[in-house]
């Protein structure tokens, strides 16, 4: 029984440990040539899955900082966050790293 209960401890502190690990980011999707230009406006659902066509970076925006946004996998997660555009509020879920001025969540989880 001891060692049972000493599993469950062990396993509930790992999982702790893991969702300190990644925190939750709530901000905004923008896209990243109007926001680097001041402009205030939302960016539509519409605007966002055309300019991601076009090629243009959707970012998201926390804490007064502007992340580009991976999932897990390293794969760019640009459709999701477009599928959000508009939404007073985001959530990511992941590890942020920031390297030479970028700064980059890997998501776990965006909604």
């Amino acid at each position: 029984m001891k060692k049972i209960t000493l599993i469950a401890l062990l396993i509930l502190a790992l999982v702790s440990i893991s969702n300190a690990a990644n925190p939750k980011f709530i901000g905004q999707v923008a896209d990243l040539y109007s926001f680097s230009q001041g402009k205030s406006e939302k960016l539509t659902v519409e605007s966002a899955k055309k300019m991601l066509e076009l090629g243009a970076p959707i970012v998201f925006v926390a804490n007064k900082k502007v992340y580009f946004v991976y999932n897990s996998d390293g794969s760019y997660s640009g459709k999701k966050l477009s599928a959000l555009a508009g939404k007073d509020k985001v959530t990511v879920t992941g590890k942020s790293v920031s390297k030479n001025g970028v700064n980059v969540i890997y998501a776990d989880n965006i909604e």
